[in-house]
C-alpha cells in the first residue's frame, strides 16, 4: 500500500467515525482534519468536499456486499436460492457490524436529496453485470417452477426491510421487554437464520 492510499484510507476511516458520532451536518472537514492530524487542504486534495467523503464511505460498504454477491453469482452451480441466501447473510452482517452506519445512511439519504444523487452517480454502474446474472437465474428458477414469480425489486425490498428491522426496532423493544445486552445479541444472531428461512419459504411456488 502506498503512502497516498494509506493516508486516503485513514481519512475515510476517521471521517466515518465522525459521521457516525456527529451526523453529516455537524461533521466538518476541519474536524476530520484535526482528528486525522493533517491540514484541511489535504482533505480537500483527496476528496474535494464533505459530500464526496460521505459517498466514498457508502461506496466502500456497498462494494463489500457487491464483491461477495459477484463471487456468489458467478460461482459454478450456484442456484438462485444460494445467491439469495448469501446476499441476506452478507447484508445482515454488514449492517449489524455497526448499526449506527445503517441508521446514518438511511437518515441522511432521506433528508438530503443531494446525497441520493451523489450516491447514485458513484455506484449505479457497478451492479449491472451482477444484476443481469442474478435476474437470469431468477427467471430460470421461475420457469422451472422452483420459485414463485417475483421481481428483483420486490425481493430486495423484502430482504432489506427484514434485515434492517432489528436495528430500528430493538431500541424500542428493549425499553418494553426485559432484554439485556447479551439477550439482545442472541436474538439478533438468531434473526439472521430466521430471515433466510422466511425469505426462502416465501419464494416457494
Amino acid at each position: 500500500m502506498t503512502i497516498n492510499s494509506s493516508m486516503e484510507d485513514h481519512i475515510l476511516t476517521v471521517a466515518e467515525s465522525c459521521f457516525l458520532e456527529y451526523g453529516f451536518d455537524k461533521t466538518s472537514t476541519t474536524m476530520i482534519a484535526k482528528q486525522v492530524g493533517c491540514n484541511q487542504a489535504l482533505i480537500h486534495y483527496y476528496f474535494r468536499t464533505k459530500l464526496n467523503l460521505f459517498t466514498r464511505i457508502f461506496e466502500r460498504k456497498f462494494i463489500t456486499v457487491y464483491t461477495h454477491m459477484m463471487e456468489a453469482s458467478f460461482k459454478q452451480n450456484a442456484s438462485f436460492t444460494d445467491m439469495v441466501t448469501l446476499f441476506i447473510e452478507v447484508h445482515f452482517d454488514m449492517i449489524h457490524k455497526d448499526p449506527r452506519l445503517a441508521r446514518l445512511i438511511i437518515t441522511e439519504l432521506h433528508r438530503l436529496p443531494t446525497l441520493v444523487a451523489a450516491v447514485k452517480e458513484q455506484v449505479h454502474e457497478k451492479p449491472s453485470v451482477m444484476l443481469q446474472k442474478v435476474d437470469k437465474e431468477r427467471q430460470a428458477a421461475i420457469e422451472k417452477g422452483l420459485i414463485r414469480p417475483i421481481s428483483l425489486m420486490d425481493l430486495a425490498l423484502t430482504i432489506i426491510s427484514l434485515n434492517l428491522a432489528p436495528i430500528f426496532l430493538m431500541p424500542v423493544l428493549s425499553t418494553i421487554l426485559p432484554l439485556d445486552e447479551h439477550a439482545q445479541q442472541a436474538l439478533i444472531t438468531a434473526r439472521r437464520q430466521q430471515i433466510v428461512s422466511t425469505v426462502l419459504n416465501s419464494l416457494r411456488p
